[in-house]
């Protein structure tokens, strides 16, 4: 059986710059920079990754994989007041307004990449799931 999600992908019209943009303002780390097929992978410190690849203007149909398609890409943190201050001082502007649950356990907001995608910053008192 599916054990876990190893990555996801988003597709980007500049794929290089957009993982170093990862890197650079959120913290990943590239692991894998392939420019002859201008795939990149990027990675977070407790193991989720993103795959960024090139948009294929030609891609169409259900079964294209290099167009838009994903809402969202939560991002847990621990302090979500800390974290996104941090953001904030890098540039980030977040949509708001930032949601938080009655007891506090719960805090976001969104963010967008530079190619649009929209991000999430999140903090849980208990994981989902759990």
């Amino acid at each position: 059986m599916i054990n876990s999600i190893e990555h996801m992908a988003i597709a980007a019209s500049d794929p290089a710059a957009l993982a170093h943009w990862y890197c650079d303002t959120l913290g990943f780390t590239l692991v894998v920079a392939s420019e002859s097929s201008k795939t990149y992978f990027v990675k977070l410190p407790n193991g989720g990754m993103v795959e960024i690849i090139a948009v294929d203007p030609s891609a169409q149909g259900a079964s294209a994989t290099h167009t838009v398609g994903f809402h969202h890409l939560a991002l847990s943190v621990e302090n979500f007041v800390q974290a996104s201050q941090n953001l904030q001082a890098r540039g980030i502007h977040f949509i708001g307004p930032a949601y938080r649950s009655a007891d506090g356990g719960t805090q976001f907001d969104f963010f967008c990449d530079p190619e649009g995608n929209r991000l999430q910053l999140v903090q849980r008192t208990r994981p989902l799931g759990s």
